[in-house]
């Protein structure tokens, strides 16, 4: 089996990537509802215990984000729905 180096990738940064989003998505979870409710409806963007940015449309916000400097993958991004909404996979 390739290791992750062949392929071009960078352990460290996927460590710290995978490190981030964990403490992301922990920090989410707990501060969902407070979210939902200053962001129903919209995408929000969370990194580092805190939302950075925001938009209705998700490819405006990777958009924005890019142009700000900041590195997609260590960015969790949520669509806040209405607590009411019920989604169907």
């Amino acid at each position: 089996m390739p290791k992750a180096e062949e392929w071009g990738l960078d352990l460290k940064k996927l460590r710290v990537n995978a490190r981030r989003m964990i403490e992301n998505t922990i920090w989410y979870q707990e501060n969902k509802e407070a979210l939902r409710e200053r962001f129903v409806g919209k995408y929000i963007a969370i990194l580092g215990k805190e939302v950075v940015g925001f938009d209705e449309d998700l490819d405006h916000l990777r958009e924005s984000l890019g142009e700000k400097g900041l590195d997609l993958d260590s960015i969790l991004i949520e669509f806040m729905n209405p607590k009411d909404m019920l989604m169907i996979f």
